[in-house]
């Protein structure tokens, strides 16, 4: 079951495809993150999502976001998907043990065995606790997934005293 509004963030610790390790709560009073929940390195979709976020990443550096991407996929699987894509945020992989980040935050589709698309996106306040939820959207003329839907899905995470908090 996701996390809800109000619920703690979970923290955690993985490798992105550069074998850095990437902590959640270092990002604490110092930066926004947005996580971004995929199933697959290289999907159509998730392709076409990541494609939205390399464009418009001048929005997310505007809320002062450092966006991480986040899926099942190793670390060599993301270091070729980052660099087909021209992916400069990290990609975290949650490997090993599979899914295991992902289930903290209810996203972990154990049955197969992939990460699930974030359908739900929270922005995160005081002490680290989820308080709104938001949509980031792109405009038409975007490519659309299989579904039709123009949009990126995200969780938006806030650390505590980040005064940038409002919507754009």
């Amino acid at each position: 079951m996701p996390i809800a509004v109000g619920q703690p963030a979970p923290d955690f610790t993985l490798k992105d495809q550069s074998q850095k390790e990437i902590k959640l709560s270092d990002f604490a009073g110092k930066r926004n993150v947005v996580l971004i929940f995929y199933p697959l390195d290289f999907s159509p979709i998730c392709t076409n999502e990541h494609a939205c976020f390399v464009n418009d990443m001048k929005q997310f550096e505007k809320l002062d976001a450092q966006v991480l991407g986040l899926s099942v996929d190793s670390v060599w699987a993301h270091k070729a998907f980052a660099e087909k894509m021209g992916i400069s945020y990290p990609l975290l992989a949650d490997f090993h043990p599979k899914g295991a980040v992902a289930d903290k935050f209810g996203m972990y589709l154990s049955e197969k065995g992939i990460t699930g698309r974030a359908n739900r996106d929270h922005r995160q306040g005081r002490k680290d606790r989820l308080v709104q939820k938001l949509r980031y959207s792109r405009g038409a003329g975007h490519e659309r997934s299989r579904a039709g839907a123009s949009r990126c899905e995200i969780r938006l995470y806030f650390g505590e005293g980040n005064s940038r908090s409002k919507k754009e």
